[in-house]
């Protein structure tokens, strides 16, 4: 009985060692695995020299974009002193339970918010008059 079941197992796997080696032979003989690797680095190089030319771009007037900018700007001065808060409120409930992680949480989300808030004070960093 081992012997047949051996013999069983055996060639089961010659049968997909076999069906694998005849996909292998029919990848390599398509026209796929063929053309399209020169036709894929040809797209790929156009692409790339197509991208990396130089242009020389002029825009019309920024005034909406920095009509944007400001409201954008407004938002997030408000959403960086929420985010502000609420690293404080996690820094506060650190201290009270002695976690050093909820402390460190606390602080380091409220220096986010107070990153996100100066963003939004100071567009002109980036190059927008506000």
């Amino acid at each position: 009985m081992f012997r047949k079941l051996k013999k069983k197992i055996y060639d089961l796997y010659v049968k997909y060692i076999n069906k694998a080696s005849e996909l292998q032979e029919e990848v390599k003989n398509t026209r796929f695995t063929k053309k399209m690797p020169k036709l894929i680095a040809t797209f790929c190089g156009a692409s790339l020299v197509t991208a990396m030319s130089p242009m020389t771009v002029f825009a019309a007037s920024t005034a909406s974009i920095d009509k944007f900018v400001a409201e954008i700007g407004k938002w997030l001065i408000k959403i960086g002193v929420v985010v502000a808060m609420v690293g404080g409120v996690m820094f506060a409930l650190g201290w009270q339970r002695e976690d050093s992680e909820g402390k460190s949480r606390g602080l380091l989300t409220i220096m986010a918010g107070f990153m996100v808030a100066a963003i939004g004070a100071a567009p002109s960093a980036f190059g927008f008059s506000a």
